[in-house]
């Protein structure tokens, strides 16, 4: 396995060029190994550092000394491959870096960077070899000071740390004992009378002590299966303990529940209309049916959907606004066997015919004011209107046809943003949606005297959880049936009608609690649980309520993702003050769920190291309908844990606290959210490179301190300047943004069109020759200006004051008092921050509809001068 020649035979001869060499290894881009510290780096590092030793497993040692026949330049070979192998696991980063001490024959002690490319699929044996060949080079070069080339090219911009590697590892019998050093951690060794003792030195403002002993251990764990078996792959070698394995396949998992009633949650629904027929089920408005009522009209619609041949997992298609009708169209399919796909009739037309497209429905249910929108899209459908289908007088008898429905079969399709601009369409199984609501109402005890109001989109993931969960506890489902969203009109209706249980994204949410935080707290004090899920939560804008005595309810962050049934784990935030500087944990899984933190490799991490989070268990949907290859790309077989035959990876980075909590640390690809939605940057970038005026284009995201995360967007055009000689450079740019801003608005929901615009002859590339994102995000972008209007200034204290309102919200300087305040980049939500400040401000009740149509200074100006209310 080792070759006769030894770093030290060949160390004294050297011809060639040593500083050319260590340049050449800079230009490989060489990074250190980072391992995760346990405190933050101060900007004036201490030079305390601890000790920690330990001892290596007798019968492992053997082995090394068998393979290295004695010879000590070939045991520290074997510790330097364990070394990167280690590294490998631990961060996996395939390029691993870390420092060796030149040997006692050199004149100085130089400390020099050792570059390894581990691969997953190489063999132990052919990966020590190379190892032992990079020493060979490494050694040949040792004379000239490798820190002198670093102060050359500026490399070592302080003496606290080296920027190439933060570990180094030597071995006793070879190496001088080595000075104070400036790096994070040394290994040690020292091997005496057959025993292979270990040292090792950090820094103690970086590291605990804990931790530095589970570093020790699974640089043992490490070894002794490396060195054990050889001739195995790397990818097999485990760096943790079995006790560690086990604690994170098992102990930090979701309960085993195998006693939940029905398979089915409309069956539980069905025997609260049998036990309770006259309590009230459902309130629209002035509107509201009964038990017994709602479960009657959803017969009706199952037994005729049977008629037409409807049957288990028949995608039947539910295109409405909040209404009574939404619930009939979901109860009645479920009844009928088939699986819902829910529309949202307010996206842009060519959106929802794409969908409608590839759908592959067996029929559509809609409210009848949409028929016409919905023959022009797609004339062939058979449509049900949910006003009317009564009349068709099919006979109930027909229920007794109906199929028998398993777990395994399809509840409900969400479409959710995919990257190749066409939407994705994600299967929910019965089993994994009844999993879901079964733990939400056994673990937060909802029951018939809750009361619960949904008013998300019926497009939206949250919503399919929020309209099922107190029908099938015996509890009333209210519904926000305006179309606009208005936080004043929502807080009334928790307060009229107390409400008990929301769930929505945490942007929804916020405005709640700051429109006039005094009564809007008041207005809240009927909740007894607040979920909120879709987005991470910014705890500080909720601390003030959930910390004043008027809030009486638990506020959960509930994390998950479509495809696995919408929730995965959860977390009751208590602490506050805490929240603010680490964030909101994800939590711990829900009953019947796995979740695995893997790096690239599929190994578990440790607690403590960032890894990719994977979900298996009951929740595991059936995948994408339709796209075979997208499915086998993110369901995965599950070759970990023991629920469930697949494993679905998410893509979003986390990690365990120390007390076995997960955290969320960001997203791996390019999926994003946005006011809550799940957002594809892909597929924003492939629908706008895909514009005939466009010759390439890339979308990016900044976060915004006003208004969440925007898009940018970035293009070059197709057209030529000297094709519109009559317009000047900035004005053929503006109208070049202006027609891409229009096209895209006609095709994509409100939420995935950029905000600002920049028009580029050309794209910034990296050394690779690749788009140099890095650099597009330097270049000044525009928000979009509508028309050819001039820069109307303020002309009353009103306008002023407006006027000044509209910059900071809508966070851009140059506007006009003539502008529209949504068509300048305003939406829902910066309209209730609009409508919230003017309020406090001049002591109105204003709601989000009086401004709609006056969204312009002016226009608002007048219309507030006429209410003789202005006291600035």
């Amino acid at each position: 396995m080792l070759q006769e020649t030894s770093p030290i035979q060949m160390a004294v001869d050297t011809t060639v060029d040593d500083r050319a060499f260590w340049l050449q290894i800079i230009s490989k881009g060489i990074s250190p190994a980072n391992i995760i510290h346990d405190y933050k780096r101060s900007e004036k590092t201490s030079c305390e550092t601890g000790i920690y030793q330990f001892g290596c497993d007798q019968q492992t040692v053997n082995k090394i000394l068998e393979i290295a026949d004695n010879e000590p330049s070939l045991i520290f070979t074997l510790l330097c491959a364990n070394l990167s192998i280690l590294l490998y696991k631990y961060t996996g980063n395939a390029q691993i870096v870390f420092g060796i001490p030149s040997l006692k024959e050199c004149d100085q002690i130089n400390i020099m960077p050792v570059l390894s490319n581990v691969k997953a699929d190489m063999p132990i044996a052919d990966f020590i070899q190379t190892v032992q060949s990079e020493l060979v080079e490494i050694y040949q070069h040792q004379n000239y000071p490798f820190d002198q080339v670093l102060q050359e090219i500026n490399e070592r911009p302080g003496q606290d740390r080296t920027t190439v590697f933060d570990v180094i590892i030597s071995l006793k019998s070879i190496h001088p004992l080595l000075p104070p050093t400036n790096n994070d951690i040394a290994f040690l060794f020292n091997l005496e009378d057959d025993r292979l003792e270990g040292t090792i030195i950090y820094k103690k403002e970086l590291y605990n002590t804990v931790n530095i002993q589970k570093l020790a251990s699974w640089f043992n764990n490490t070894l002794k299966n490396g060195i054990a078996s050889p001739t195995e792959l790397i990818k097999s070698v485990h760096m943790l303990s079995d006790e560690e394995i086990q604690t994170l396949l098992v102990e930090l998992n979701g309960p085993k529940i195998s006693d939940i009633k029905y398979s089915c949650n409309h069956n539980l629904f069905e025997e609260h209309a049998l036990n309770n027929p006259q309590n009230r089920a459902l309130v629209s408005g002035q509107q509201h049916l009964t038990y017994f009522e709602l479960d009657q009209k959803a017969d009706q619609l199952a037994a005729l959907l049977i008629s037409k041949g409807i049957t288990t997992d028949d995608l039947v298609g539910i295109y409405t606004d909040r209404s009574i009708e939404m619930i009939v169209g979901v109860l009645g399919v479920l009844k009928s066997g088939g699986a819902y796909v829910p529309f949202d009739p307010s996206y842009p037309t060519d959106r929802i015919k794409l969908m409608l497209d590839s759908a592959e429905l067996k029929v559509i249910v809609a409210q009848k004011k949409y028929i016409r929108q919905l023959t022009k899209m797609k004339k062939d459908l058979p449509v049900i209107v949910l006003e009317d289908f009564a009349s068709e007088s099919v006979e109930i008898l027909e229920l007794l046809k109906k199929p028998t429905i398993t777990g395994e079969d399809l509840a409900y399709v969400i479409y959710t943003s995919g990257s190749t601009g066409i939407p994705k369409c994600a299967g929910v199984f019965q089993k994994g949606w009844r999993n879901l609501l079964h733990w939400f109402t056994t673990e937060f005890g909802i029951n018939p005297q809750d009361k619960s109001l949904l008013i998300s989109s019926f497009g939206f993931d949250i919503t399919q959880r929020t309209l099922m969960m107190p029908l099938i506890a015996g509890a009333e489902l209210h519904l926000y049936n305006r179309g606009i969203y208005d936080p004043a009109e929502i807080l009334d209706i928790i307060d009229d009608q107390q409400i008990t249980v929301l769930n929505c994204t945490p942007s929804t949410f916020y405005p709640l609690v700051e429109l006039n935080c005094a009564k809007s707290y008041d207005k809240l004090k009927s909740l007894r649980y607040l979920f909120l899920g879709g987005e991470p939560i910014a705890a500080g804008r909720l601390k003030d309520w959930a910390q004043s005595p008027h809030c009486k309810c638990d506020i959960v962050n509930v994390y998950g993702v479509t495809e696995c049934a919408d929730v995965s784990s959860f977390y009751i935030l208590r602490d506050f003050d805490n929240y603010e500087v680490t964030g909101v944990p994800i939590g711990t899984p829900i009953c019947n769920t796995e979740l695995f933190v893997l790096n690239e490799n599929f190994d578990m991490v440790p607690l403590g190291v960032e890894g990719e989070l994977y979900i298996a268990g009951d929740g595991v949907g059936k995948g994408y309908i339709n796209d075979r290859e997208l499915t086998m790309n993110k369901f995965l077989p599950n070759s970990i844990g023991a629920m469930g035959y697949s494993m679905y990876r998410t893509g979003d980075v986390v990690k365990y606290r120390p007390d076995g909590v997960l955290t969320y640390a960001g997203r791996k690809d390019y999926q994003i959210k946005i006011r809550g939605h799940r957002v594809d940057i892909g597929e924003v970038e492939s629908i706008v490179n895909a514009q005939p005026t466009v010759k390439e284009a890339v979308v990016l995201v900044k976060d915004s301190i006003t208004s969440g995360k925007e898009l940018h967007c970035y293009f070059i055009t197709k057209g030529e300047q000297s094709e519109n000689p009559q317009l000047s450079n900035s004005e053929y740019t503006k109208s070049c943004m202006l027609e891409l801003w229009k096209l895209l608005r006609e095709i994509l929901p409100g939420y995935m069109v950029p905000d600002y615009y920049c028009v580029l002859n050309e794209m910034p590339l990296n050394p690779n020759g690749k788009i140099d994102r890095g650099a597009l995000k330097n270049i000044p972008v525009e928000r979009i200006q509508t028309g050819n209007r001039k820069m109307e200034l303020p002309a009353t204290p009103t306008e002023e004051y407006l006027f000044s309102l509209f910059q900071r919200i809508l966070n851009q300087d140059k506007i006009s008092t003539t502008d529209d305040f949504f068509l300048a980049g305003g939406h829902s939500l910066t309209a209730t921050q609009l409508v919230a400040q003017i309020n406090e401000k001049l002591n109105l009740n204003l709601r989000v509809a009086d401004i709609i149509s006056r969204a312009t200074v002016q226009k608002l100006g007048a219309y507030l001068d006429s209410l003789n209310s202005l006291s600035l």
